[in-house]
This record gives structure tokens, sequence and C-alpha cells, in this order.
């Protein structure tokens, strides 16, 4: 996703416009979700089981449990936001990735120590989540602030 998708996006943007960019976008997304979702649903719903598959009954504490579902859900989020920084580093507005980046940084340093102390283990991957959902509608508002075709063609696709 990130190597393959911002080279093909900036090839998008670059021969057909914004508004076929956003249209693979949203065809990616529409093939990305149903896919990292199955996978990542397979994760939350059996953690006990991979863990034991995959590591040995030992591996498979209740802790190990907890972060392997939170992480299925950072993972989803994750997959997610990467198809947008992608649309964006094609469109060369990588200000609002580093922008976002630091947003991150800041979010993770303030609640990694809170949500460790108050949760544990699994604090660690809600701060994960926490940050991954503000960078990625940083991501989202940069991208419909510039990249977003206008209201109009979006609704002439439609029709």
């Amino acid at each position: 996703l990130g190597t393959v998708l911002p080279i093909k996006f900036a090839q998008t943007l670059h021969r057909q416009g914004r508004a076929a960019l956003h249209a693979k976008v949203r065809a990616v997304y529409m093939f990305l979700i149903p896919l990292a979702g199955v996978y990542c649903m397979l994760l939350a719903l059996f953690p006990r089981q991979l863990l034991t598959l995959v590591y040995g009954a030992q591996y498979a504490s209740n802790d190990a449990v907890k972060v392997l579902v939170l992480y299925a859900s950072a993972a989803f989020l994750s997959y997610i936001q990467m198809v947008i920084a992608a649309a964006l580093t094609a469109a060369r507005q990588t200000k609002f990735i580093f922008a976002g980046s630091v947003w991150g940084c800041i979010v993770a340093l303030v609640m990694s120590p809170i949500c460790m102390k108050w949760i544990g283990a699994p604090g660690g991957i809600v701060t994960l989540i926490i940050t991954t959902c503000i960078v990625t509608v940083t991501f989202v508002i940069a991208y419909r602030k510039n990249l977003a075709p206008p209201i109009e063609a979006a609704t002439a696709e439609v029709v």
C-alpha cells in the first residue's frame, strides 16, 4: 500500500485529474476494507487460538489476547490510513503527512504513559489506536480540502 499506491495514484492524478484520483481512492477502499476487515476480524475473534497455533500455549495469556484484539483494530485503522496517505503523497501534499505525524507523535508521547498506567500492557495499543485515529482525521481533512473533487463533480459521477 505504501509503495505501489502512491505511484498509481500519481499516474492517475497526472493523466486524468482529481476526479479520477478520487475514483481510484474509492475503488481501493472498496477492495481493501472487506479484505483487511476480514483479516483483522479473524485476529480479533480468534486471538487465543491464533496465538496458540503460531507461538504455542505459553504465549496465549489473557494480556496477549487483549493486545492482539486491540492490535487487530489498530492494524485495520492503519490500512485505512495508508490509502489516504498514498493519495496525499501522490499529490505532493506531504506537508500534511508531516503535520499529521507530528500531531501523532505528540499524542502518543502524552497518551502512552497515561494509557499504560491506566490499562497496563494493552494501553500501548489503545494509544496506537487513538494516535492512528487523530492522524487519519488530519489526513482526511487535508485530502478533502486539497484533493477531493468539487461536490458537483462527485455528484455528476454518481448520476
